[in-house]
């Protein structure tokens, strides 16, 4: 018997059966995971479903397909789409506006001080500043000559 060999040439077709190709996981004996994605459902193409005689694209909902997807945008940068275009400074506008109404706000935060925890954090650094140096006058004065 001789192994299976196949030689593709150029422009030859090959089926590939993507409802097979899905890994499961076991998380149970009754239940089980997919832990991968067959391409057809991120990539699209041109697929036949088991049963149907006719090939259908695939995925059912084009703005799925990652392909016609970056098809469309290129096709709206070349063609200098208007619409697109307005899409594009519309979000970059709102990008914007967020980005300033957080530096606003970082800012704010940053520059506004309490001013009653200021003057409660002075008024501890005056009363320790006190005692350290009442404490110090004490220890100078202390002599043995005293006792």
């Amino acid at each position: 018997m001789s192994p299976l060999t196949l030689a593709l040439n150029k422009g030859d077709q090959f089926v590939i059966r993507p409802n097979t190709a899905d890994l499961r996981l076991d998380i149970s004996q009754s239940r089980s995971i997919r832990v991968n994605n067959v391409g057809k459902d991120i990539f699209g193409g041109i697929y036949t479903r088991p049963g149907a005689t006719n090939p259908a694209p695939s995925p059912d909902n084009n703005n799925s397909n990652l392909f016609e997807t970056l098809g469309k945008l290129i096709g709206y940068v070349e063609t200098n789409d208007k619409k697109a275009s307005a899409n594009a400074a519309a979000s970059a506008e709102k990008l914007a506006d967020i980005r300033k109404d957080n530096n606003t706000a970082l800012l704010s935060r940053l520059e506004d001080a309490d001013l009653g925890e200021l003057l409660n954090e002075l008024k501890q650094s005056e009363l320790i500043y006190e005692a350290v140096a009442r404490s110090s006058r004490m220890i100078n004065q202390m002599s043995i000559l005293n006792y």
